[in-house]
């Protein structure tokens, strides 16, 4: 699976407290569940919890959060895209012991696909990062038909 590296080395690039001791953030995925077809081929999807645990913690939490929402905006934009079907996509708990030392435990559900091949007889499995968004289409002002300009619209730069 590529999502665990991946958040672990964003993370660490992004947090000051976590550039000298990068021990202080462990990832541990839950139960997951394998999602398959009856197509050609044998990719398929995983779908598992992982919880950040950050140990000891005394930032605060935007400080993680933020780093956390552009991981994911790129990483597993469905969780941002479907906010609303998905309200325990993100869970979080902070825990301060007696001591007042703080425990930060962050819980994402996550998603990755792997392709799977048949080359000469033997199966090749790869795991592959998410498909990135399109780039921003332009609207069209003008519509044509047989060479003869057929409606036009104002553009957003004429107001």
């Amino acid at each position: 699976m590529l999502k665990p590296t991946s958040l672990r080395q964003a993370l660490v690039a992004a947090l000051p407290a976590l550039h000298d001791n990068p021990e202080h953030l462990r990832l541990t995925t839950g139960s997951g569940r394998v999602v398959a077809t009856l197509a050609a081929s044998l990719s398929f999807e995983a779908h598992y919890p992982l919880t950040l645990t950050l140990a000891p913690f005394s930032g605060e939490l935007e400080e993680v959060i933020t780093p956390l929402l552009a991981w994911l905006r790129v990483n597993q934009p469905d969780v941002m895209s479907r906010a609303a079907e998905q309200p325990g996509a993100i869970g979080w708990q902070l825990t301060t012991a007696d001591d007042g030392s703080q425990r930060l435990e962050i819980q994402l559900t996550l998603s990755e696909r792997a392709i799977v091949s048949q080359q000469e007889g033997s199966l090749h499995t790869v795991w592959v990062p998410e498909p990135q968004e399109p780039a921003p289409v332009t609207r069209p002002v003008e519509l044509w038909m047989k060479d003869e300009l057929v409606s036009r619209q104002s553009s957003p730069d004429e107001g």
